[in-house]
């Protein structure tokens, strides 16, 4: 008689309690603020890798001019000019590479 009352106590309770369970599965993402934060100083930070990745485009074409056919100015300018442009693109393409990690694990900003 005993066992009977508190297996119908465990039933009742196991069915007055998994409407709680089931509403404590849902998935709590992180707040608005923080993403955006995040996302604009993502912003910012590939603003400025643009910026200086130009800025060294122009030195490098400024070390063509000035390297008057001396072959290691030469290559210096070269693998100047290709680490800026290497810059520029990694810049550019940097934050659409965010965006599209951040839709795949589910994580949406304004």
């Amino acid at each position: 008689m005993k066992k009977d009352k508190l297996l119908i106590l465990a039933l009742t309770l196991m069915v007055a309690t998994t409407p709680m369970m089931v509403l404590a599965q849902e998935v709590v993402s992180a707040p608005q603020a923080i993403i955006n934060a995040i996302m604009s100083v993502t912003a910012f930070a590939m603003n400025i890798l643009i910026l200086v990745g130009v800025l060294f485009l122009v030195l490098a074409g400024f070390q063509f001019v000035f390297a008057r056919g001396e072959e290691s100015k030469l290559s210096t300018a070269r693998s100047m000019m290709l680490w800026s442009l290497i810059g520029i693109a990694a810049g550019a393409i940097g934050p659409k590479l965010v965006e599209y990690a951040a839709g795949i694990i589910g994580v949406w900003w304004k």
